[in-house]
C-alpha cells in the first residue's frame, strides 16, 4: 500500500515545525510520499519546508514546489477559495501521475497524532470510501458532542453542523476538510476541489458522492487544529 500527503502551505512558520514533527511520527505502513505547494508565503515557510524535505528521515519521499500567483495577500484563515481549489487539485494531478493508492490531505494547522492513518484506514475498509479526522473548528474550544467541527450533515438538503453527533466510532457525513484520507478511485475518476462559499472541500465532496464515494468521519481519530496563532 502506498500513501502521499499533501498540502498547501502559506505563512504558517509559526506551526511548521511541529506539524512536520507530528507528520514525521505519523505510523504509516510503508514510507509515504510528501508533497508540499507552498503559494506566496511572506515568512520562512519555504526555507522551513525546504530543510525538512531535505532532513526529515522520509526525505527521500519528499518533494516541494513554489507556486506565485500574485493573488492578494491573505493570511491564516482568510482564504481565496479559487486559488485554494486551484492548487489543491494541482496536489491531485501529481498524486494520478504516482501509483500510490491513497492521498492523505493534511492542513498545515492540524497536529495529526501517530495513529491517525491507521484508524482513517481501517475505517476506510469497512466503509470504502472517503475518510475524516475530527477536529474541532472553534477556536479555544473542543469536540464535546455539540461544538462545530470539521464535519457537515445534509439537513433538507442543505449542509449543516449536526445539533449532536458522537464521540467514538464512524459517522457517515456529507462534508469533511482539513485531513482526510482519499482512495485513489474517487480523484481517478474526477472528484475536483472548487470555488464555493463554504470552502473549496464542498465541491470535492459533492463530486466525490457523485460518483458513488460514501463520506465518513472516525470520532476516535482526533487531531489538534491550531486556528489560533501562538
Amino acid at each position: 500500500m502506498k500513501v502521499v500527503i499533501g498540502a498547501i502551505v502559506r505563512n504558517r512558520a509559526w506551526i511548521l515545525p511541529e506539524y512536520l514533527d507530528a507528520l514525521d511520527r505519523m505510523e504509516v505502513p510503508e514510507n509515504p510520499t510528501f508533497l508540499f505547494i507552498e503559494n506566496d508565503s511572506v515568512d520562512d515557510t519555504g526555507f522551513l519546508l525546504s530543510q525538512w524535505c531535505r532532513e526529515s528521515k522520509r526525505r527521500h519521499h519528499s518533494g516541494l514546489i513554489h507556486t506565485y500567483r500574485g493573488v492578494e495577500q491573505w493570511d491564516h484563515h482568510q482564504y481565496v477559495y479559487s486559488n485554494l481549489a486551484f492548487l489543491r487539485n494541482r496536489l491531485l494531478e501529481w498524486f494520478l501521475t504516482t501509483d500510490a493508492d491513497f492521498f492523505m490531505s493534511v492542513d498545515s494547522d492540524i497536529i495529526v497524532q501517530p495513529d491517525t492513518f491507521e484508524r482513517l484506514y481501517q475505517t476506510h475498509l469497512k466503509t470504502g470510501g472517503i475518510v475524516g479526522a475530527a477536529i474541532c473548528n472553534v477556536a479555544g474550544q473542543h469536540l464535546d458532542g455539540h461544538t462545530a467541527g470539521n464535519f457537515l450533515v445534509y439537513e433538507n438538503g442543505a449542509l449543516r453542523h449536526p445539533v449532536s453527533y458522537p464521540m467514538s466510532g464512524d459517522l457517515e457525513v456529507g462534508l469533511t476538510g482539513a485531513v482526510y484520507l482519499m482512495p485513489r478511485w474517487v480523484i481517478a475518476q474526477g472528484a475536483r476541489y472548487g470555488d464555493h462559499l463554504q470552502g473549496e472541500d464542498v465541491p470535492f465532496c459533492v463530486s466525490a458522492q457523485e460518483l458513488g464515494c460514501a463520506i465518513h468521519m472516525n470520532m476516535d481519530a482526533r487531531c489538534e487544529h491550531r486556528m489560533v496563532r501562538s
